[in-house]
């Protein structure tokens, strides 16, 4: 609990997003109460056992003290650990996006699954017991606690705690989170940005951002603080004949005259259901189309089916005229993904995960990658290390999946503005006020690779300074407390 009566206590030490883009968390102490923002489950570059040990790791709070867990959006790594925090004792109330629930709790039972899985392989390795961090119990039990709110409300749940949900354009019901806290005679303001959409290139299925106002601490992520890794508006247009091209290629025409296969991996939640409205939207009117398109997930297909009733008005009109596209196909379980890897003939599949890391789209990649007439088109960043990333090296010339030595033939396709996070130039305009907004006294940046978010830091400081404004950049790391 917070040391000080009279300060709010902000602190990073429990979040791997203090250092990385996985695992976000952070900590709130005031008048003898505290709370999380996200308690995400860490991912990406990491063996078996790594990734259970950093995530079964021990915590600088205890559960069962908490009072709230915020939620900004679904993402596994924002909100994955949640049923963790329930079995370790949490009893408090978790509060999320209205309309976000059935969603989250798909994306729940799904890491149940795995984690049961990974204890299990664990389990053998080691030759000795390893438990599951959660199991559907703890899901069931975590769901009970949920509470959904509405956007753009300020609501009082405490007479000294109020909060605010801004909509933040990264994913279906996507929030930004604005925590009102009151300590003695004075309300500090907390701006949690979660994760922003990418404002250069058309949102689908996501909701419309909107810049938090003046606060006394914004925690801003900076994934994009990388200037290179950003993208133009003008990326879209050629990402998308890069797609049209290679769907002629592979699927229409077939390369010396073979027709084949293509692969888009996806991950389950926004990223399959906007590239089925890519296609869509390219190929409705092409009478030479005539490719059935398959989404090849179990949670794929669940979360698809939920986008009936989380989305509304134009976008709900979107979604259901490329979910009922002719030539749309859903693979729910394993048997049907095999008889389809069995037919000799030309198709699009939509599989998770979308680094090839684990489920259909590794299984997949695999039948692929030997096949010269066949395609993998990556629509998102790789980490480095993951199988997706050492796909798109073109020097490598096998790769190895599952111990397996497996020839790289395939044709390797890049795009490179389907990122849904903001890019480094809106980072900028946002975090310095050039959207108009007040000022921000402090300005932490997360959830970003930390010696990007160094170099980032020192430009947005100047950004600030050219401006007159007097906010204050700080670089999180996990010793990084913010005392208000």
């Amino acid at each position: 609990m917070a040391k000080s009566k009279d300060k709010v206590r902000v602190s990073f030490k429990d979040s791997g997003a203090a250092q990385d883009v996985t695992g976000s968390c952070t900590l709130v102490e005031w008048n003898k109460k505290s709370l999380l923002v996200d308690s995400g489950l860490i991912q990406g570059n990491y063996t078996l056992l790594q990734e259970y040990q950093l995530n079964s790791r021990k915590t600088s709070y205890k559960d069962k003290e908490l009072n709230y867990i915020f939620l900004t959006h679904n993402h596994v790594d924002h909100s994955g650990a949640i049923p963790l925090r329930v079995r370790r004792g949490f009893e408090g109330t978790i509060i999320i996006p209205k309309g976000s629930k059935n969603i989250l709790k798909e994306m729940w039972l799904d890491s149940a699954k795995i984690l049961a899985r990974d204890a299990m392989d664990l389990t053998k390795r080691a030759k000795k017991l390893y438990m599951p961090l959660f199991d559907e119990g703890d899901v069931y039990k975590a769901l009970s606690l949920v509470k959904e709110y509405d956007f753009g409300v300020k609501y009082r749940l405490e007479d000294d705690l109020e909060f605010e949900f801004y909509p933040a354009g990264h994913i279906i019901l996507s929030a930004q989170l604005v925590l009102y806290i009151k300590n003695g005679n004075s309300i500090k303001k907390i701006g949690f940005t979660g994760d922003l959409g990418n404002l250069k290139v058309p949102r689908i299925f996501s909701n419309e951002f909107k810049p938090i106002p003046n606060t006394n601490l914004l925690i801003g992520e900076c994934t994009y603080a990388n200037k290179e890794r950003s993208v133009k508006a003008k990326d879209r247009d050629k990402d998308l004949e890069k797609i049209k091209s290679v769907v002629y290629d592979v699927c229409i025409d077939g390369i010396n005259g073979k027709k084949g296969k293509i692969l888009f991996p996806t991950f389950s939640l926004q990223r399959t259901q906007q590239m089925l409205r890519v296609l869509y939207d390219l190929f409705r009117e092409d009478s030479n189309f005539n490719i059935p398109v398959y989404i090849c997930s179990p949670l794929a297909c669940r979360i698809s089916n939920l986008f009936y009733e989380a989305l509304e008005g134009e976008q709900l009109e979107q979604w259901e005229e490329c979910a009922t596209w002719e030539h749309t196909n859903y693979i729910d379980n394993f048997e049907k993904l095999q008889e389809i890897l069995g037919e000799d003939r030309p198709m699009i599949m939509l599989a998770s995960s979308g680094m090839l890391q684990v489920g259909y789209s590794q299984i997949i990649s695999e039948k692929l990658l030997p096949k010269s007439n066949c395609a993998l088109i990556f629509c998102g960043f790789s980490v480095e290390g993951t199988l997706a990333y050492k796909i798109k090296q073109k020097k490598t010339k096998t790769i190895t999946i599952n111990g397996k030595a497996i020839n790289n033939r395939a044709i390797v396709v890049n795009l490179n503005s389907f990122s849904s996070h903001i890019q480094h130039d809106e980072m900028i305009d946002y975090y310095s006020g050039g959207f108009g907004t007040g000022l921000y006294g402090k300005i932490c940046l997360n959830h970003g690779e930390f010696k990007a978010k160094c170099e980032f830091g020192k430009e947005l400081q100047e950004a600030i300074e050219k401006r007159n404004r007097s906010d204050k950049v700080v670089v999180v790391n996990k010793s990084t407390e913010i005392l208000l």
